[in-house]
């Protein structure tokens, strides 16, 4: 259920509940600080089914985060984070054209005893739950744009004109770990390793045009917990309402998500597994001409997945295995996919709050559906990829 959400479901994020993980400090006193902080993804890819190689783009993005501190231990901050596909060039085809793109853009306060709040577009506490995806692009199974992501959703998915016909994939985007604007994100301070968060988003003010299933409100809660012998636990629930459809009845989706992860003591190897589960009510599109594998109706999925990684000690390499299941209910076409995933990584320290990474993974994939346009089908990705911290 998810726009455009491979950038989400790939992300090693330089942010983790709005927290900079890695920056550049361009001004830093005993007051102020601004950073500035970025990634550099690329990738290379060949897929047995298209039987192609494709090298593009794999979510690059740039920010700027800054604080300031104030008495009483208060803190004000704001981030902002732009996303650009460097694979796209100055062609007048606006397909194909360089462009930014918002992914983040939020100011806050925090306090080191009560916790911290922020505003605008912001991650959701449900984004943070996954623990399965220790590799790239094929772990992590509540990250997921399949075909539940493509067909379905709370809003209309407008595809393209066929033979005179507008197509439509399914009905809609994802509304959990899309950051929407117009929200209000609030987390507690650690206790006992363990941290509370919750979200609430609304429509923007002064919105004109309002289309079926465009978001009425959506909120999301996560517990986290987190222990100094190498366990974590976090789990999530989200739910999103969306404006009446043809039918008169609202929309709405919803997901719970769990993740669990222990890191051995000689940290040298990791293992997370998650689960998941979606559903959607009042989903319809009447009246128009849907892609032959769009979902309608009310409808279920479940998410399950495991990775495990060893590390080989002191060379910054690691080597992971995956398995992933996606498993939709009859409204779905009783839709299967199951992914297989090995990969290696390496880390390169380069120079000073800069780190290199480069990986290959190769996945796996076996699909069987009852709907005759997805049926059967396997094939083998094979990926590397580079990605520049900085």
């Amino acid at each position: 259920m998810v726009r455009k959400l491979k950038p989400i479901i790939t992300f090693i994020v330089t942010l983790s509940l709005a927290q900079i993980t890695q920056a550049t400090s361009i001004y830093d006193d005993q007051y102020t600080r601004f950073d500035i902080y970025g990634q550099i993804r690329l990738i290379n890819s060949w897929d047995t089914e298209k039987n192609k190689t494709i090298i593009g783009d794999d979510g690059s993005r740039i920010g700027f985060y800054a604080e300031h501190k104030l008495p009483h231990e208060v803190k004000v901050f704001g981030n902002i984070e732009l996303g650009l596909d460097t694979q796209k060039s100055n062609s007048n085809n606006p397909n194909s054209r360089f462009e930014l793109y918002n992914r983040v853009g939020y100011i806050g306060v925090s306090h080191a005893e009560y916790g911290k709040a922020q505003f605008g577009r912001t991650y959701m506490p449900i984004d943070s739950v996954a623990k399965s995806n220790l590799g790239y692009n094929n772990t992590g199974v509540l990250y997921f744009a399949d075909v539940l992501g493509r067909n379905t959703g709370i809003s209309s998915g407008f595809v393209a004109q066929q033979n005179g016909n507008t197509i439509y994939r399914g009905t809609g985007q994802d509304n959990f770990t899309l950051r929407l604007p117009n929200t209000i994100f609030l987390e507690t301070p650690a206790f006992k390793g363990v941290t509370l968060a919750g979200s609430y988003s609304r429509p923007a003010e002064g919105s004109v045009e309002r289309d079926f299933g465009d978001i009425i409100h959506a909120y999301s809660l996560g517990f986290f917990y987190q222990n100094a012998l190498g366990f974590e636990l976090a789990t999530g629930w989200a739910e999103a309402v969306g404006e009446k459809n043809q039918t008169g009845k609202k929309p709405q989706d919803n997901m719970f998500a769990l993740g669990v992860k222990y890191v051995f003591p000689d940290k040298t190897a990791s293992i997370g597994v998650d689960y998941g589960r979606l559903q959607s009510t009042n989903v319809v599109v009447a009246g128009q001409k849907l892609s032959p594998t769009a979902v309608t109706g009310d409808w279920v999925a479940h998410l399950y997945g495991i990775t495990a990684k060893w590390y080989w000690p002191q060379s910054e390499t690691g080597l992971y295995a995956g398995y992933e299941l996606r498993s939709g209910d009859k409204k779905t076409f009783d839709y299967t996919k199951q992914t297989y995933t090995l990969g290696v990584d390496k880390d390169f320290a380069v120079i000073k709050s800069s780190q290199l990474l480069l990986y290959i993974e190769m996945a796996y994939n076996h699909v069987h559906s009852k709907n005759h346009a997805y049926e059967k089908d396997n094939w083998l990705l094979v990926e590397t990829g580079l990605r520049f911290f900085f």
